[in-house]
């Protein structure tokens, strides 16, 4: 069975759904819904259907309760679900990709799909896949298709989260800024200023450079190893995480869609 192209895949993070329309050669379409309420998912479902209608739905998630309500809302829409991709070890245990990793059966589904995406952008080359997201993870795959695992670390908005309830003064701080929040002009309107003038920008510029220095430092010890990967940036923060990185890098938002793409297509040829 073909997987049809009016098919829809949804990555399911633990902040966040993306939509994206499966065509012959990619993802197309993208749309990000920021709230995993029930009014949320089923208006994100029915947007999706009036923008353009699809007949066949692929889950991945790492955000259970998230992709149970976002199944039950596909299937009363007459939506086919041909396959709900968790972090459990499946796509090892199918042959889907090859295994590097002690713990197969915890291991993140989006760090996997994501690295599969990257490696079919760069054949026979190791890669090195940096999610952006909730956490940020730092990810090996070698160019014989098996994960060998990487880093993880908190995302900026668990680390401004953190900073808040685990001191007594501090405030309760979005990081990055809201858009609405800032200037009208400015391009770098969301990178915080150095030095932070005030506890909140010093908050901002700790947090930033924080997630920016350590995965810069990861990507070069991964480096040693494999001199000659390629490296990719995807996730919600990626865009802003990707102009402090030294690291020569592609930023590619939609990876773990694109890998969810390549297995639901391997799956059904």
């Amino acid at each position: 069975m073909n997987v049809p192209t009016d098919s829809v895949g949804f990555d399911v993070g633990n902040s966040t759904i993306k939509a994206g329309w499966f065509g012959k050669g990619s993802v197309d379409g993208v749309r990000v819904a920021r709230h995993h309420s029930s009014e949320t998912v089923e208006e994100f479902v029915d947007l999706a259907l009036s923008e353009r209608p699809f007949r066949r739905a692929f889950i991945a998630t790492v955000n259970k309760t998230a992709s149970d309500r976002l199944r039950e809302v596909l299937l009363s829409r007459s939506i086919d679900v041909g396959r709900v991709y968790e972090s459990d070890g499946s796509l090892f245990e199918e042959g889907l990709v090859g295994c590097g990793v002690d713990t197969p059966r915890t291991t993140g589904v989006d760090r996997i799909l994501a690295s599969l995406a990257a490696l079919c952008q760069s054949p026979g080359q190791d890669v090195i896949v940096v999610t952006c997201g909730s956490a940020i993870t730092v990810n090996l795959m070698t160019r014989d298709g098996a994960f060998q695992g990487g880093a993880i670390l908190p995302g900026l908005g668990l680390m401004a989260r953190s900073l808040h309830e685990g001191t007594a003064a501090l405030p309760r701080i979005t990081c990055p800024p809201p858009p609405e929040s800032q200037g009208v002009d400015g391009t770098d309107r969301f990178l915080p200023t150095v030095p932070g003038r005030s506890t909140i920008s010093a908050m901002r510029l700790g947090i930033y450079y924080a997630g920016v220095g350590a995965i810069d430092r990861l990507i070069h010890e991964l480096l040693i190893i494999h001199p000659k990967a390629e490296v990719f940036l995807t996730g919600g923060d990626a865009d802003l995480l990707s102009r402090g990185l030294k690291a020569s890098h592609q930023n590619q938002p939609a990876l773990v869609l694109e890998g969810l793409r390549e297995i639901a297509f391997a799956r059904h040829r």
